[in-house]
């Protein structure tokens, strides 16, 4: 009886034991739950944080270009002069010269032709480049006459960021499927 005894209080103290240890173990999972429900109330805001500066640096990013014009499917010639190009198509769209402050071919895909940013002197300016470019038509033509497939048209548009052509082409795409937009 007496080894029963002892028997019964050896295992009534690991018991207690497992009991206190399952308690340590309860308030162990209760800090780490509400440290890991912190953790992701941190995350998230840190991620509204993050998204709200990566929106305002694309925002930044677009207004540097408000006064940039592109110009597109002008096709790269050995001998050509930039400037020369942009004068032409000023010239075919009656934009005056004094408009136009800097222009550079920027680098582009393989198969198509890179496109010309061309800086202008205001926003004014940009806006009258653009309406003319929608109410007139320049083929490839009257910029290079000699070139080989010169009934292309000449686009021009308003300089975005990738972003920005991202987004626009995703939302034309949408459109296209939803609203036969062309």
């Amino acid at each position: 009886m007496r080894e029963f005894n002892e028997s019964l209080q050896f295992y009534g103290a690991k018991l207690d034991e497992i009991i206190e240890c399952v308690d340590a173990f309860k308030q162990t999972i209760k800090i780490l739950e509400r440290k890991n429900v912190e953790l992701t109330n941190r995350n998230n805001n840190l991620e509204t944080r993050v998204g709200a500066l990566e929106q305002r640096l694309q925002e930044i990013e677009q207004e540097k270009l408000e006064n940039y014009v592109e110009i597109a499917n002008v096709p790269f010639q050995t001998t050509e002069s930039v400037d020369k190009m942009v004068e032409k198509i000023a010239v075919k769209f009656n934009q005056p010269l004094e408009t136009i402050k800097s222009s550079q071919r920027q680098q582009g895909k393989k198969e198509q032709p890179a496109i010309i940013k061309v800086k202008l002197c205001d926003v004014t300016a940009k806006e009258k480049w653009i309406t003319a470019a929608k109410s007139g038509k320049i083929t490839v033509a009257d910029i290079c006459p000699s070139e080989r497939n010169n009934n292309a048209i000449v686009y021009i548009r308003e300089a975005m960021t990738k972003t920005n052509k991202s987004i626009f082409w995703q939302a034309k795409q949408e459109l296209k499927i939803k609203q036969k937009f062309k």
